[in-house]
């Protein structure tokens, strides 16, 4: 009875053992759209850009532009999505008690050109808090 008690509870132990996620990216790494990169205690995915009106390279503008981009965010078993903007930090969750968690699109690829538009699988994110 003590085997059989021992080896449920070790079948039991090897259910809870946690694996790393080989589908997240490492922390400051460039992602593309729906590819999930790791950033603090979070998880971040981009969806879809909303915006890009960043001032091409070679162009004298008025304004620089911006770029917008939807991305899920993944932290402490909870999924919400935010809009963010390039360069501006974001916060994430308005709880009282402070479990919120703040980030940064801190660079996006490719530069913007006159030339031609990006393609969504052309453009690459990276995030820092």
């Amino acid at each position: 009875m003590m085997k059989q008690t021992a080896a449920a509870f070790a079948i039991l132990l090897a259910g809870c053992t946690t694996l790393p996620d080989t589908d997240v990216a490492a922390e400051g790494s460039f992602v593309a759209i729906g590819e999930a990169v790791r950033n603090g205690d979070a998880v971040l995915t981009p969806l879809r850009v909303g915006e890009d009106s960043r001032c091409p390279s070679g162009v004298q503008c008025v304004w620089q532009g911006r770029i917008t981009l939807l991305v899920e965010v993944e932290r402490s078993g909870e999924d919400r999505q935010a809009w963010v903007t390039l360069g501006q930090g974001t916060l994430v969750g308005e709880h009282p008690m402070g479990d919120n968690y703040a980030f940064t699109l801190e660079e996006v690829r490719p530069t913007k050109t006159a030339e031609a538009d990006i393609a969504p699988a052309e453009y690459l994110f990276r995030f820092g808090t």
